[in-house]
């Protein structure tokens, strides 16, 4: 019954957080744990409790891990069909992925050629630290299979990068058109 009780009293004092005294009552001997002060007299053990928090909804751990690793970025522009099958395939497995468009901004066009040693090839994608030039659907998977990336069981979910004044983002996450936008390299 003691045991019971003290379970009782320190699974209460996590829901709620807040701080557990321990000590042991003069009169009886025995030890006692409560949210309250002990009396005046008595000297006291304080713990402080933070509240238990249990995560629900949002990625996986699995894709946190990847995300974390691993970040993904797509180097894309208009380019017609190759782009959108690009832009698919990380949809399809619900890959979150920064976008960067370099047509729209030179500082991605930069970027883009240090990545791809001087050219500009499109579409790029970047998966932690390798670089895949061009679209081609089985290395671009194993790509991300090797990254920890998981094979399309979860929604998928912008991330926004401000360069250069404008941000980048996954248009096939957010469920909105990408944008009209003129090819300028």
């Amino acid at each position: 019954m003691k045991t019971a009780l003290i379970a009782l009293l320190l699974i209460t004092g996590t829901a709620m957080a807040g701080t557990v005294y321990k000590w042991t009552d003069p009169a009886t001997g025995k030890t006692v744990f409560s949210d309250n002060p002990p009396p005046p007299n008595v000297k006291a053990q304080e713990t402080k409790l933070r509240a238990s928090v249990i995560e629900t909804g949002g990625p996986s751990y699995e894709m946190r891990e990847a995300m974390k690793n691993a970040p993904v970025t797509l180097y894309t522009s208009e380019c017609g069909e190759i782009c959108n099958e690009a832009k698919k395939l990380l949809s399809s497995r619900s890959v979150p992925y920064t976008l960067k468009n370099p047509a729209t901004q030179p500082a991605f066009l930069d970027e883009l050629r240090k990545l791809a040693n001087g050219d500009a090839p499109i579409p790029v994608l970047v998966v932690g630290s390798q670089v895949l030039k061009g679209f081609q659907q089985g290395p671009w998977n194993s790509a991300l299979d090797s990254a920890g990336y998981p094979k399309g069981t979860e929604p998928s979910r912008p991330k926004t990068e401000k360069t250069a004044g404008a941000p980048a983002t996954n248009p096939a996450a957010t469920g909105k058109p990408p944008a009209k936008q003129e090819k300028k390299y």
